[in-house]
């Protein structure tokens, strides 16, 4: 493998990429490099590259830093990265954020009209809002009705993950705010995830071997508000069975 750096394709642009090969690569290791690359493969652009948003080059300084250590890039690859923008049309974006986990560190010598921004290690606000909304990651259109589960001791929804990959979502209403428990029973081994109030996208918490056996346990305070829960296997590839799923407060 020589394709080295930190790098990753952006989206679906993976599919396209043969199952014995890297879609995904880092040279380097830290918490800013890993949610970087991580964006792409979710579908984020690089910041400096939002054409809703323009960065005046130093080009030459740019490409004079860059053509070393720790990125050795050629010109073509500092091209691609640094100074081609999207076309309007290709993106769903906001404005420039000078903060975004997805702009690089750029020096004030590398712009002509003092722009600089430092490394930006962690997601900003505005990198939260625009991964969390159901406008740019929606759940599919198709999906069904979603079946409500009672808050209750004592009753069980009884449900089975028939083919590898399936993904079940359920919903249940919070009335006042307590501690609630989100559990699975059974012999199969599930995950899930908690998400809202009221949001499909908002991740409360997951786990995967929190409760009996091999089954999945979530505890926490929850206001009120509408949640839901994502059941699948442990085995996403091959991994199907019989599950219960309650809610207890």
């Amino acid at each position: 493998f020589e394709d080295k750096g930190s790098w990753s394709y952006i989206g679906t642009d993976c599919l396209d990429i043969p199952r014995d090969s890297p879609t995904m690569n880092f040279g380097w290791l830290d918490q800013g490099v890993v949610l970087h690359e991580f964006g792409h493969a979710i579908g984020l652009i690089h910041e400096h590259q939002n054409p809703l948003g323009g960065i005046r080059w130093n080009r030459q300084q740019v490409i004079r830093d860059l053509s070393g250590a720790p990125n050795f890039w050629d010109l073509d690859t500092i091209e691609h990265n640094m100074f081609e923008t999207y076309d309007r049309d290709q993106i769903n974006g906001t404005r420039l954020d000078a903060e975004s986990v997805m702009l690089y560190a750029i020096p004030d010598s590398w712009t002509a009209d003092d722009f600089h921004s430092v490394s930006n290690d962690a997601l900003s606000a505005t990198d939260k809002s625009f991964i969390g909304s159901e406008v740019n990651y929606p759940f599919p259109e198709d999906v069904e009705e979603v079946p409500e589960v009672p808050v209750t001791r004592v009753q069980h929804v009884e449900a089975e993950i028939t083919v590898p990959g399936e993904q079940d979502l359920y919903t249940f209403v919070v009335d006042r705010a307590a501690l609630y428990t989100v559990e699975t029973g059974g012999a199969t081994d599930v995950v899930l995830a908690v998400f809202g109030p009221d949001s499909k996208t908002r991740l409360v918490g997951e786990n995967d071997d929190g409760g009996e056996g091999h089954n999945a346990r979530f505890s926490g305070r929850l206001e009120p508000g509408r949640y839901y829960v994502q059941v699948r296997h442990f085995d996403r590839g091959g991994g199907v069975g019989a599950y219960s799923l309650r809610v207890l407060v």
